[in-house]
């Protein structure tokens, strides 16, 4: 028998566009789901039915803050009353994402339009929130993928730990998504790959340029465009320049 490998829920981080609001929240749900259309005809046993669209809809909550710009309350609120169409990408990673531990824990990317934030006093309990984000396709939609680098923040150029996917390659392409902390004006991230986790070589297409210093998120391939291309089986980041960011790849 397998020994059940199960985690604790105050393990989790979250980070929206390059600000990491773990310590404001105390509570995340994500709800994935996807339409179905029947398609059973006469003389079946059982139903037939054709797979639709895909939903995914987060629920999260947590501590008021109002205390600097990007605290719980300012930050969640520009949100919802920000006037593009997809607003906000969330990295959500149930076990963690700071730290040198992090690296290879799933993560879940999600970009998506805030629908609904609530400020709520009571007058035997803290002040809190509570908020809510639609995925939307426009700006990637869902990708679960692994951790290569943590939210830390990096002195000088480097790598990743690599990252095996147990297949020798897909030609489907795949996502990577980076976080960037404010001073990361001279950080160049480059997405490797490797045959044999011994030769690595920089993959086309996924490479973020310096940032002029913005906190940010970013995917690639950019948000609406379709994965391609072959991704062999070993992943990892390289970067030079100095910078906090974190980076997760999504194989496709």
């Amino acid at each position: 028998m397998v020994a059940l490998a199960a985690s604790h829920g105050s393990l989790a981080d979250v980070l929206v566009n390059g600000n990491v609001v773990s310590q404001y929240l105390n509570d995340w749900s994500q709800s994935m789901s996807r339409d179905k259309a029947e398609t059973s005809a006469f003389k079946q046993t059982f139903k037939s039915y054709v797979a639709g669209l895909g939903d995914n809809v987060i629920a999260l909550a947590g501590m008021f803050d109002s205390s600097n710009p990007t605290a719980s309350d300012p930050l969640i609120y520009s949100y919802l009353t920000s006037l593009t169409t997809t607003d906000s990408m969330w990295l959500y990673s149930p076990l963690g994402a700071q730290g040198a531990s992090a690296a290879g824990n799933v993560g879940y990317s999600i970009t998506g339009i805030s629908t609904k934030y609530e400020v709520k006093s009571a007058l035997n309990a803290a002040n809190v929130i509570t908020a809510e984000v639609q995925m939307d396709n426009n700006g990637g939609g869902l990708d679960r993928g692994v951790i290569l680098s943590p939210w830390v923040t990096q002195g000088a150029g480097g790598s990743s730990t690599s990252s095996d996917s147990g297949v020798t390659s897909t030609a489907n392409g795949g996502v990577l998504v980076v976080h960037t902390f404010s001073d990361t004006a001279s950080l160049v991230v480059n997405l490797q790959d490797s045959a044999d986790n011994s030769t690595f070589a920089n993959v086309t297409g996924y490479t973020l340029s310096p940032t002029n210093a913005t906190i940010a998120a970013y995917r690639f391939p950019a948000a609406g465009v379709t994965p391609t291309g072959t991704i062999r089986r070993y992943t990892r980041v390289t970067w030079t320049g100095t910078g906090t960011f974190l980076a997760l790849f999504s194989r496709k």
